[in-house]
């Protein structure tokens, strides 16, 4: 089977489950077409005619404050080598728009998070800073024992056709020699992998390499930026 399930199903199963889910649950705002949660938002846009009236609707998704960090290291012969997150994404469906079952496999030349919230009322939030939220990611997710430079690299646009939020880019320099599997199981991580730059474009180029897709556009989007701002990496 795939691996989600509708909401009905999750309320056969247990009519309180998003009760107990509380604040991480879904919330509606009928009036505004909104649908929230502490992790992001689903709501009906409209877009301004000529005139300045509403022209035509869309759905557009936004995310809580979130970081996406390319972690890699240099080895002794200068060769760069990025940390691939070796995840199961189980909301994601196949191409053809079929359930995935089994839930697909993604190699991401980046980690991903939302960043902690650490002041938490309803009129001012603040949230840990990028740097810290990337590190924090970097340890739980890409094995990472030693940090040796982090950058802060702006943002990028995930989807700006119907994706409202920006995700910030964090680089972060690791010691390759003091790495270990990571242990958050809880976000389906199966491996971290280091993997020489051009062996990451070429997993990218064939699409699935040994039962894991390379093609999460959001991650190799990250990395793109990085190789932007490191192109000597291409050439070690």
């Amino acid at each position: 089977m795939p691996g989600w399930m509708s909401a009905q199903e999750a309320l056969e199963f247990d009519p309180d489950f998003f009760v107990k889910r509380g604040e991480n649950s879904w919330q509606m705002d009928t009036d505004n077409r909104r649908i929230h949660s502490r992790f992001g938002f689903a709501e009906v846009r409209v877009q301004r005619g000529k005139e300045g009236g509403p022209d035509f609707d869309r759905v557009v998704y936004g995310e809580a404050p979130n970081i996406n960090a390319v972690v890699y290291g240099v080895d002794q012969d200068g060769v760069y080598y990025v940390g691939v997150v070796v995840q199961q994404r189980p909301f994601a469906d196949n191409p053809d728009g079929s359930p995935a079952d089994v839930p697909i496999m993604f190699g991401q030349p980046c980690v991903m998070g939302f960043l902690n919230r650490i002041v938490g009322d309803k009129i001012a939030q603040a949230f840990e800073s990028p740097e810290d939220g990337a590190v924090r990611e970097a340890l739980e997710e890409a094995g990472v024992r030693v940090v040796e430079e982090i950058v802060r690299a702006g943002h990028h646009s995930p989807n700006p056709t119907f994706c409202a939020t920006w995700s910030s880019l964090v680089e972060i320099k690791v010691n390759l020699e003091k790495l270990r599997q990571p242990v958050d199981s809880k976000e389906l991580i199966f491996a971290a992998e280091y993997l020489p730059v051009r062996e990451v474009l070429r997993r990218i180029a064939e699409g699935e390499v040994d039962g894991v897709n390379y093609r999460s556009a959001t991650a190799n989007d990250a990395l793109l930026v990085w190789l932007a701002r490191h192109p000597e990496a291409l050439s070690s």
